[in-house]
């Protein structure tokens, strides 16, 4: 997993992800409130790793990538990170200590209360962090190659810009460009929105399902 975009601009943060899994991995659940270290979180849940890849709180909205680099089995699912962090129970300025039990990573984060986004990074031995500024795009470089890679974001610039609003968004997520369809398998779409409207928009993909989750975190 996954491809990711955000965009922030003065009234909106809008966070989309494509969930890109192997076809024979467990499907997920349709995005929950759950009671988590006694913060109530919003997501979608991950069955097999008990974790999940995209979510938000009262304090943050997330989501998480695979990253190359160092990896262990000894490691905890990356999806129980989001948890932690979402939860508050892992605290930002302690990510990085915290990131010595996890597989390489990169966590897109909104602090909600200050209208920040930043992106982290570890790749099993060095841990980076940066404040971003502007719409962008990420995407699992465990799973697409450089090409790839390079061939989505300029569909990515080509489609999209800093005004671009959910619907459009949305359809550069749900393009068939931009769904899997063999060995791996892009199995949902999940949007959060939060400011002008609070709500979470989940598309099914294997049972072609849409959910709609209204925020009252």
């Amino acid at each position: 997993m996954c491809k990711v975009t955000a965009f922030l601009d003065d009234d909106n943060f809008i966070l989309t992800s494509n969930r890109d899994i192997p076809e024979d991995r467990v499907h997920s659940l349709p995005p929950n409130e759950f009671l988590y270290r006694n913060r109530r979180i919003v997501y979608p849940e991950d069955p097999q790793g008990g974790g999940s890849w995209i979510g938000a709180s009262t304090q943050y909205i997330a989501s998480l990538l695979n990253n190359k680099g160092i990896e262990g089995i000894d490691k905890m699912s990356r999806g129980i990170l989001l948890k932690e962090v979402l939860s508050n129970n892992f605290i930002i300025s302690d990510l990085e200590s915290k990131s010595k039990f996890f597989n390489p990573y990169v966590l897109i984060l909104f602090d909600i209360a200050d209208r920040a986004l930043f992106k982290y990074t570890w790749d099993g031995s060095n841990f980076y962090s940066e404040q971003i500024h502007k719409h962008d795009l990420w995407m699992s470089n465990t799973i697409y190659s450089e090409k790839e890679i390079t061939n989505t974001y300029r569909f990515f610039s080509e489609e999209l810009d800093i005004s671009s609003n959910e619907e459009e968004i949305l359809k550069f997520h749900l393009d068939p460009k931009n769904i899997l369809i063999n060995q791996m398998k892009t199995t949902s779409v999940t949007q959060i929105k939060h400011g002008l409207k609070n709500e979470v928009k989940y598309f099914d993909l294997i049972n072609s399902k849409e959910y709609i989750y209204k925020l009252s975190l």
